[in-house]
């Protein structure tokens, strides 16, 4: 599942992003265009199990590519955070993040998806 996602083309890499969003338990709110290796997303999760419990926008970015990601996109990510009143955001990436990314990461609320726990999700996807 792990070639699909790096060899499908704009149209089905967007639609598998949607479904990984889903198997993530978020609910897209709204898609924004990047291009053909990028798929960022607003999305919803409730904050808990009952039907009127609050609901927390997530800013979702999956990015399929070679190189690390850096800490100029987690610094994006938090602006987005911001502007939607996001309470997270999480950044999926094939080709893992630099040392200053993670070290960032570390006391902001972004979570770091790398390869291995991108394998975990589109397994469950496959399911």
């Amino acid at each position: 599942m792990l070639k699909d996602f790096l060899t499908a083309s704009r149209d089905a890499f967007t639609d598998i992003c949607k479904n990984l969003a889903g198997v993530m338990g978020y609910e897209i709110l709204e898609i924004f265009p990047v291009d053909d290796d990028s798929a960022d997303f607003l999305c919803s999760q409730q904050e808990g199990k009952w039907r009127n419990t609050k609901r927390s926008n997530i800013i979702i970015k999956m990015r399929r590519g070679t190189d690390p990601i850096g800490e100029s996109l987690l610094r994006n990510v938090q602006d987005e955070m911001k502007r939607y009143s996001a309470s997270r955001g999480i950044i999926v990436s094939t080709s893992g993040f630099s040392p200053s990314a993670m070290q960032y990461a570390l006391t902001r609320p972004v979570d770091l998806v790398d390869r291995r726990q991108l394998s975990e999700y589109l397994h469950k996807l496959k399911k």
